[in-house]
């Protein structure tokens, strides 16, 4: 089931242990706190978050959302990101951002680029499936091992 949760112009919902967004232009750093809030929601009742995106709007991050973004990151139990729908410019912002990231992450955020959300939804659900033994609650995905895409 998916549930809307604020995050400014963007779009951003909860899929069970996974938190989608649809970035629309540029992201803040107050956009990035309701952001973080609810990646916090889903820490707490699972003790871990995934995370998609679909980046096909994505115009920049300002300074003091990528500032906000490394500080919240240390120590937060993401298994990872699955990114999709990027252009050139939104896969070039985001790797030099989420490599900036994990330099100072440890563990680091795996995350991956892919032309189409079902490629991310899968890999998404991979990573699930390999930390089960890692993390405690581990929230069984709608049916099998996919997750549904999102309508």
């Amino acid at each position: 089931m998916r549930e809307p949760r604020p995050f400014g112009k963007h779009e951003l919902y909860v899929e069970e242990d996974v938190l989608f967004s649809v970035p629309h232009g540029d992201i803040q750093g107050a956009e990035l706190k309701l952001y973080t809030e609810a990646a916090m929601e889903l820490i707490g009742q699972y003790g871990y978050c995934l995370i998609l995106s679909d980046n096909h709007d994505l115009g920049s991050i300002t300074a003091d959302a990528r500032r906000l973004s490394a500080q919240w990151s240390v120590g937060k139990p993401v298994l990872g990101m699955g990114l999709y729908n990027a252009g050139l410019a939104a896969r070039s912002l985001l790797t030099i951002v989420l490599k900036a990231l994990n330099l100072i992450l440890r563990p680091s955020i795996p995350f991956a680029f892919f032309a189409t959300e079902r490629e991310a939804r899968d890999w998404v659900a991979g990573l699930r499936r390999r930390c089960r033994t890692q993390y405690g609650k581990i929230a069984e995905p709608h049916s099998g091992d996919s997750l549904e895409l999102s309508s």
